[in-house]
């Protein structure tokens, strides 16, 4: 038909057909590239669902994990705050190993590969699971903070083992008297005392704080998937909180004569999660007075610092408010 145009010299029709031959093909191209598309980005969400699934497990098994660290990171505070108080005697050193070796840290061994792999696929994650990225993020940026305070603890424990190596003969056996001889200097050396002070700060105040920070920010994740996946109706947040062994805080009806007491003498990270519709106001009370003002909007969640026992109130969108005391391996679930 080309040829009969061009031959009858009916060279605009020609041209028109041309150019019509020439955008259909460039039609069907487009169309087979977005085709194309839509299913690199369909095998892409398949992948992050996949890929979402295995970090929901990894999250339950670092909780569970740090959970360990964090009862055995109690058990230190208060053989800490007893011996600092001189309330451990002879015979409790005698009998409790544990009380002899207080200096000394646990490591946990949190996975993270899956986290690393659900960044990855940033620019092509639906749009419902969009809003927990900058959690995952900040999960990220939290394993990165508890390695370096681990590294930092680590050291403080091996400097602190050769110290006892080169100055005291009695710290490489195992007999009867070099044991008298351990709790002779742990209850009359006072460089002893220092040291376990520099420990609870070195270990204690920073990398549980940062394991218990950790756990926090993982609870929300796992608790922000189950808001996204589920309806309000099927998603039991604090059943989630419960199974992952948290502790819900304290409603407080009346704050009048109310006292802080802290639970434990290091710092540790809770969870504030906001289950509702509304934006909200959470404050730290300290001496009857508002401090430290965060606002959550509907699904955010934070990871505030407390010794447990500390005061916070609620402020929502009409003004109402509630009061609540917070606990160590606490959590809040605002509904």
């Amino acid at each position: 038909m080309r040829y009969k145009f061009a031959a009858e010299n009916r060279v605009g029709k020609y041209l028109s057909y041309a150019i019509g031959e020439i955008l259909l093909v460039v039609i069907g191209i487009l169309i087979a590239l977005q085709v194309n598309n839509w299913n690199e980005e369909r095998k892409q969400h398949v992948a992050f669902k996949r890929t979402l699934e295995a970090l929901r497990q990894d999250l339950n098994y670092n909780i569970y994990l740090a959970n360990s660290d964090i009862i055995d990171a109690y058990n230190k505070d208060s053989i800490i705050t007893m011996a600092l108080n001189n309330k451990i005697t002879r015979d409790m050193y005698r009998e409790n190993p544990d009380f002899r070796n207080a200096i000394n840290s646990r490591y946990f061994y949190p996975v993270q590969d899956n986290l690393s792999a659900a960044l990855s696929f940033e620019n092509h994650i639906p749009n419902r699971y969009m809003s927990i990225v900058p959690q995952l993020k900040l999960l990220s940026a939290q394993f990165d903070r508890w390695q370096d305070s681990y590294s930092i603890s680590f050291e403080t424990v091996i400097n602190y083992n050769d110290w006892l190596t080169d100055r005291f003969s009695w710290y490489s056996r195992n007999d009867s008297l070099a044991v008298e001889s351990n709790i002779d200097y742990l209850l009359n050396d006072p460089v002893y005392l220092n040291k376990l002070s520099f420990f609870r700060n070195n270990y204690l105040n920073n990398t549980i704080w940062n394991v218990t920070i950790l756990r926090s920010l993982s609870a929300g994740i796992l608790a922000k998937l189950e808001q996204i996946e589920k309806s309000e109706k099927e998603s039991d947040i604090n059943a989630l909180f419960d199974q992952l062994r948290l502790k819900p805080y304290n409603h407080i009806s009346d704050t009048t004569g109310f006292t802080t007491d802290q639970q434990v003498q290091f710092r540790t990270g809770s969870l504030i999660y906001n289950a509702t519709n509304q934006t909200i106001t959470v404050f730290r009370i300290i001496d009857f007075r508002r401090n430290y003002p965060r606002t959550l909007n509907p699904g955010d969640f934070y990871t505030p610092i407390t010794n447990g026992g500390d005061l916070v109130e609620v402020v929502y969108e009409n003004q109402d408010s509630q009061f609540y005391q917070t606990v160590i391996d606490g959590y809040l679930l605002i509904e």
